[in-house]
C-alpha cells in the first residue's frame, strides 16, 4: 500500500488558499500564576493575530487574578473560573463549550508559543483532511536536578505522547475524558486518539513552541517514574473523592469499582481472611434500609452485635451442604445461561430458620426453584442483640460447585453423571473391541447423558461421536461434533481482538487451546468419514484456527483477572507507542527501526487485534495505518510460512497443520505445504522438524497408505464385536503409528 508522508499533506502544491481561519487558544490554569504572564505574552505577540484566548482557572488558590486582571480588559480574552479544582478534562471541556472557533490550539499557562506558532498550524490544518497538527517543540532534558539541557525535537518528545502546547485541531463533537471518568497523564488516551477517526495527524516539522520544566508539571505529579502518582496527585489537587487513575506504568487503579462495596456499608464477615484463601463461598452481609418488601420488615434487626452462623460452619459446612442437598436442574444448565454462582438474600429468623429467600440474576426458573427450596432448608445460628436473637438480612454469594475457580465446571447434583461417564470410557479404552449389546445399551446411555449435558467439555462429545461412528450411526456422530465446536470453540467478538482489546475470551472453565484444535480435527474427519458436503469447510476451519494459533501461540486456558487486566493496559500503552511512530512522521516498513520497535515489543496478535479493533470503529484511516496493516498481513504470512518458527509449540502445532492437509488432501497436499515451507524461509528447526514428519511419514506407509482405514480408526472409539482378530491389530497398529508421525498426542492430552 502506497504511503502519503504527512509533509506531503502540509506542503502540496494543491493546498486549498481561503480567509484566514481563527483560532480558540485554550489556557487550562491551577497555580501557576508565576508562569501566566509570559504564556499570554507569547500569544500577543504572534504573528497569526486570528485568535481568541479562553482562560479556564480550574480552582486556583494563588494570586492568580491578580497576575490576569490587566488581560481581561481585552475583549479577545474570555475568562472562566471554576470554585475548586475538577481537572484538566473538566477545564478544557469547558472550554470547548466556551470556543467560538473552529481551530482549537492550546496554551498551557506555564509554556509558551514562538512568534510563529499559530500560522505554522494555521497552515498545516488548511488541508481539509488534516484534523489535527502538531509543531515541533523545544524541551529540558536534564537528568539532574540544577542542570539545564535544552533539545528540540520535530514531532513527539521521545518516550512522551504530543504535548498540548504543540497541538491544533479542529473543533469536534468529542470531548476530553474527565477525572469522574479516569485519571491519566497520557494525553492521548484523554483526548488525543478520539480525533484519529476525524482525519490525518500532520507534523509540522518546525520547532515553534516550548514544554518547560518544574517539579508542578502535571506529567509529574501523576507520573510514578517522576515520583508521582495517585496520592501525590490527590494532595496537589485535593481531591476527595474516588477516582479511577491511570498511572505511568500503565497500572489502572480503581476505586470507584474496588471499594464500592465499603462505601455502601457492607459489613464482612469475621472469617474474611480464610475466606479469601479457601473461596468456596464468598459472604457480604448488608442489612436493611427502612424499607422492605419482606412480610418481616418490621422486625428485622438492622444493627445486630452478632451476625448468623451457618451450623457446621458456613465456610466448610456451606459447601458440603450444597453437595448433598442441591441439584443443579438439567435444564437450567443445558440452556448456557446459567453459571455456578449464585447471589442470593436469606431472611434469618431468631428461631434459626429462614422464612424467604430471594434469588437474584437467575436466568432460568428451574434454578431458581431449587435454590430457593435447598436454602429455606438451611438451619442456622440466630443473630443476636442485647443478648437476644433477631431476625436479620443476609446476602450470600454461592458457589455451586466444589472448587470455585480451578478444573471443569460440574456443578453441585451432576458429579454422578461425570462419574458414570468417566468409568465407562475407561471401560471402552481397555476393551479391543465394543462390548456385546447387554453391556453395550448401558454404556452408550452413561457417555450419552454426559455429553448432552456437558458438550462444553470435549472428552465427552467426542467420546460419544466415536462411539455412535462406531455403530455406524455416522449423523448421530457429525451432529455431536459440530455441537461441540460450537459450544467449545472461541469465536471472536468483532469489537475485540483474541484476548480482545479490552475484551476477554469467551471460554468456559476448563479450556485448553490444544484440545481446541483436536475437537476442530475430530469434527472435520467426522464429516470426512460420513462424506458430507461440510467436509472441506470442516478442514477450512481446523487449518484457519492452527494457522492463528502459529501466530499467537495462544494456548493458554481462561486468562484471570489480573491477565486481562495486564492485556488491556498493554494494549492502550501499544495504542499509544503506534500513534506516537505516525505522528513524529516515521516511515514504517520490514527493517526500519520504528517497525522493528513495535514487533519487538508486541506480537502480531496484539498489533492486528488493535488496528481491527480501531478499523472496524472507523478510528484509523490515514495512509501510515494503512501501510501498517499491510505490513502485517505480510507478517502474517511470514509467520505461517514459518520465518519465525522456534519453539517447541511451534513444531508441534505445524505438525498439526500438516496432519489436517494430509488428512483432507493426501501425499499430494502434503508435498505442497512442505514446499511452501521451504520456499518460505522457514527456519532450520521447522525444516529438520518437517524433515523428520516426512521421513516417519515414508517409514510407516505400510500402515499409513490407506487413509480411509486411518480415518477409521480415528473416528471410532473402538471395532464392532466380532470384528477378526487381524483387523483388530491393524486398527491399533494405524493409531499408534499415526501418532509417531504426527503429534496427535499432544493435542489430545488434557
Amino acid at each position: 500500500m502506497q504511503c502519503v508522508s504527512h509533509k506531503n499533506i502540509i506542503s502540496s502544491e494543491n493546498a486549498e488558499t481561503a480567509a484566514p481561519r481563527p483560532f480558540t487558544v485554550l489556557m487550562p490554569v491551577f497555580n501557576q500564576c508565576g508562569f501566566v504572564r509570559r504564556a499570554v505574552s507569547s500569544l500577543f505577540s504572534q504573528t497569526y493575530a486570528h485568535w481568541e484566548l479562553i482562560i479556564i482557572n480550574d480552582g486556583s488558590t494563588d494570586a492568580l487574578n491578580e497576575f490576569i486582571a490587566d488581560y481581561l480588559t481585552d475583549s479577545r480574552i474570555k475568562y472562566i473560573e471554576n470554585p475548586e479544582n475538577y481537572g484538566l478534562g473538566y477545564a478544557l471541556n469547558r472550554g470547548l463549550d466556551a470556543a467560538s472557533y473552529d481551530l482549537i490550539a492550546y496554551l498551557p499557562a506555564d509554556d509558551f508559543f514562538y512568534e510563529n506558532h499559530l500560522q505554522t498550524l494555521a497552515d498545516a490544518l488548511a488541508k481539509p483532511e488534516v484534523a489535527l497538527a502538531f509543531t515541533g517543540i523545544r524541551f529540558d532534558d536534564s537528568k539532574d536536578s540544577g542542570f539545564l539541557d535544552y533539545k528540540t525535537c520535530k514531532g513527539a518528545i521521545p518516550g512522551y505522547c504530543t504535548q498540548l502546547v504543540q497541538v491544533a485541531h479542529r473543533k469536534t463533537a468529542d470531548r476530553w475524558t474527565e477525572r469522574e471518568e479516569c485519571v491519566s497523564e497520557d494525553l492521548f488516551y484523554l483526548f488525543w486518539r478520539k480525533l484519529t477517526v476525524r482525519g490525518a495527524f500532520a507534523p509540522c516539522q518546525t520547532v515553534t513552541c516550548e514544554w518547560c520544566c518544574h517539579p508542578n508539571q502535571r506529567h509529574k505529579i501523576c507520573g510514578e517514574r517522576y515520583g508521582g502518582g495517585l496520592n501525590k496527585y490527590r494532595a496537589y489537587y485535593g481531591v476527595k473523592q474516588p477516582i479511577r487513575f491511570r498511572s505511568g506504568k500503565y497500572k489502572i487503579f480503581d476505586e470507584v469499582g474496588n471499594y464500592a462495596p465499603y462505601r455502601n456499608h457492607v459489613v464482612s464477615y469475621s472469617e474474611g481472611l480464610k475466606m479469601l484463601s479457601r473461596i468456596f463461598i464468598a459472604l457480604t452481609t448488608m442489612l436493611l434500609g427502612a424499607v422492605s418488601v419482606s412480610t418481616y420488615a418490621a422486625r428485622l434487626c438492622k444493627d445486630p452485635e452478632t451476625l448468623p452462623a451457618f451450623v457446621g460452619g458456613l465456610l466448610d459446612g456451606m459447601p458440603k451442604y450444597l453437595a448433598k442437598n442441591f441439584k443443579y436442574p438439567k435444564e437450567a444448565w443445558k440452556s448456557g445461561k446459567c453459571g455456578t454462582g449464585a447471589v442470593v438474600d436469606v431472611i434469618i429468623t431468631k428461631k434459626g430458620t429462614v422464612s424467604e429467600v430471594r434469588c437474584y440474576d437467575i436466568k432460568h426458573p428451574a434454578l431458581e426453584k431449587e435454590l430457593i427450596r435447598v436454602m429455606k432448608e438451611t438451619r442456622w445460628y440466630p443473630a443476636t442483640k442485647r443478648g437476644e436473637p433477631v431476625d436479620v438480612r443476609m446476602t450470600l454469594l454461592l458457589s455451586l460447585r466444589p472448587e470455585f475457580f480451578e478444573g471443569e465446571p460440574i456443578p453441585f447434583g451432576f458429579e454422578y453423571i461425570v462419574k458414570d461417564a468417566d468409568k465407562n470410557i475407561g471401560f471402552l479404552k481397555e476393551c479391543q473391541t465394543l462390548p456385546v449389546d447387554n453391556e453395550l445399551k448401558h454404556v452408550e446411555t452413561a457417555v450419552a447423558e454426559a455429553a448432552d449435558v456437558f458438550m462444553d467439555i470435549p472428552r465427552y462429545p467426542i467420546a460419544f461421536a466415536t462411539f455412535k461412528s462406531a455403530l455406524g450411526d455416522g449423523y448421530k456422530a457429525v451432529e455431536t461434533m459440530d455441537s461441540c465446536w460450537s459450544r467449545y470453540h472461541w469465536v471472536p467478538n468483532p469489537e475485540y481482538g483474541r484476548l480482545g482489546f479490552m475484551g476477554i475470551k469467551g471460554f468456559v472453565n476448563g479450556y485448553n487451546g490444544r484440545i481446541e484444535i483436536w475437537v476442530a480435527l475430530m469434527r472435520a474427519m467426522q464429516h470426512q468419514r460420513n462424506g458430507s458436503e461440510r467436509t472441506d469447510s470442516a478442514y477450512r476451519d481446523a487449518i484457519d484456527l492452527i494457522d492463528e494459533r502459529i501466530v499467537d501461540t495462544d494456548l493458554r486456558e481462561i486468562p484471570s483477572p489480573q491477565e486481562i487486566a495486564y492485556s488491556e493496559r498493554r494494549m492502550a500503552r501499544m495504542q499509544r507507542d503506534m500513534v506516537n511512530e505516525f505522528v513524529r512522521g516515521n516511515m514504517l516498513s520490514h527493517g526500519t527501526s520504528g517497525w522493528d520497535k513495535i514487533t519487538r515489543e508486541y506480537s502480531l496478535s496484539e498489533i492486528s487485534g488493535a488496528l481491527g479493533y480501531w478499523s472496524r470503529k472507523g478510528y484509523i484511516n490515514n495512509a501510515q495505518v494503512g501501510q501498517l496493516y499491510q505490513l502485517i498481513q505480510d507478517e502474517f504470512q511470514a509467520t505461517k510460512d514459518g520465518k519465525y518458527a522456534k519453539k517447541g509449540v511451534h513444531m508441534k502445532l505445524f505438525g498439526a497443520k500438516a496432519f489436517a492437509i494430509w488428512m483432507h488432501e493426501g501425499n499430494e497436499g502434503l508435498s505442497r505445504f512442505l514446499a511452501q515451507i521451504r520456499e518460505g524461509g522457514a527456519t532450520k528447526k521447522l525444516l529438520r522438524h518437517m524433515a523428520k514428519l516426512e521421513k516417519n511419514l515414508a517409514g510407516n506407509a505400510a500402515l499409513l497408505s490407506d487413509r480411509r482405514a486411518v480415518l477409521e480408526c480415528l473416528t471410532t472409539i473402538a471395532p464392532v464385536h466380532g470384528t477378526p482378530e487381524a483387523e483388530v491389530k491393524a486398527f491399533y497398529d494405524r493409531r499408534k503409528a499415526v501418532a509417531k508421525v504426527f503429534p496427535l498426542k499432544w493435542l489430545m492430552k488434557e
